[in-house]
């Protein structure tokens, strides 16, 4: 990701990045950096493939650094209990809490920097909702993102209800087990 910004050393730059603004990722390193907590503290390297086969028959196995503990294991079960509260209780008020299931969440919504004239535009964001489960030992990491929503300031307004309905579509497709 790109954070220049903290390479000026300024107290500004600084407290800004703790919220987000300054700083620029893929999604997919977000998901990466995110899924440290659903990993119990092991950094991950994402891949969609274990090896490439050419057309003339070849194949080359691909290799991938071994995950790597970045942080306690207590560490990402203390912030996993917060996130599994942030479904059970803060997103739509705990209506979309499923009883049999720990989920754990955290919606994100980033004002969009004014490359004309500087600062951050007033309305436009780009939303962002990551969540795993079953949040203890997690089968599926889900991101989504939507840039420029209209008519909506926070994340959790326009993300909640498709990160429900696809969290229900993987449970039932893929028969997971309840885990409380």
């Amino acid at each position: 990701g790109i954070i220049k910004n903290l390479i000026t050393g300024r107290d500004v730059e600084i407290a800004t990045i703790s919220y987000g603004q300054g700083i620029a990722l893929t999604p997919i390193q977000t998901v990466r950096a995110l899924s440290i907590l659903a990993n119990g503290g092991k950094l991950v390297t994402p891949h969609i493939a274990k090896s490439i086969e050419y057309v003339d028959g070849n194949q080359v196995d691909l290799t991938f650094p071994k995950p790597r503990q970045v942080l306690e294991k207590e560490t990402t079960d203390d912030v996993t209990d917060m996130l599994i509260n942030v479904v059970d209780k803060a997103l739509k008020k705990g209506q979309v809490k499923m009883e049999r299931y720990s989920i754990a969440a955290k919606t994100g919504t980033a004002q969009i920097a004014d490359p004309v004239n500087g600062g951050y535009y007033s309305d436009r964001y780009l939303h962002s909702f990551f969540g795993y489960f079953p949040a203890y030992n997690p089968k599926f990491i889900v991101f989504l993102y939507h840039v420029y929503p209209k008519g909506a300031e926070f994340a959790s307004e326009t993300l909640t209800d498709p990160f429900i309905q696809l969290t229900k579509l993987l449970i039932n497709y893929y028969n997971i087990i309840p885990d409380r």
